[in-house]
Formats: C-alpha cells, sequence, structure tokens
C-alpha cells in the first residue's frame, strides 16, 4: 500500500502558472537582506530615521546651551544695576 502524497501549495502555484519544478526561481540565503527587498528597505529607514533623531538631538543640545549662556551673560551683567 502507498501512502498518497498531496502537493504543497507552491506545487499548486507553479503547475497552475505553467513553470516547472526545475524553473523555479532562487531565493537568496536566509539572512541577507538586499536593499531592493522589503526588509532592506525597512532597515534603511530605520537608519535614516535613527541618524534623523540623532542629528535632530545634537542640535537641540546646542540650542540649549545657547540660551543658557545667553540668559548667563544676562544675568551676571544686569544684576550689579539691580542692587
Amino acid at each position: 500500500m502507498s501512502a498518497l502524497r498531496y502537493p504543497s501549495a507552491g506545487q499548486i502555484a507553479r503547475k497552475a502558472a505553467g513553470v516547472h519544478a526545475a524553473a523555479a526561481p532562487r531565493r537568496e540565503q536566509p539572512g541577507r537582506f538586499t536593499a531592493g527587498s522589503t526588509p532592506g528597505k525597512l532597515r534603511l529607514l530605520i537608519v535614516v530615521l535613527v541618524a534623523a533623531s540623532i542629528s535632530w538631538g545634537a542640535v537641540a543640545a546646542w540650542t540649549v546651551t545657547q540660551h543658557a549662556s545667553a540668559a548667563s551673560d544676562v544675568v551676571s551683567s544686569l544684576e550689579p544695576l539691580s542692587l
């Protein structure tokens, strides 16, 4: 008695499309993403967003330092006049 083997979904799709099993497209190695694939695009987007966030934080820190310095200068130059 032989066991019944049902075709996989991929085999059914290839048969419906008229593609032989030998002509199936090669897949890339797992874990390697190219810039054209969706995971590759998402990784690139994350890198760009992280870089933008870090630069925005640097600009904000520089602005706070400038404002604190200006406020300190005002206090040190006008305080003797208020006495």
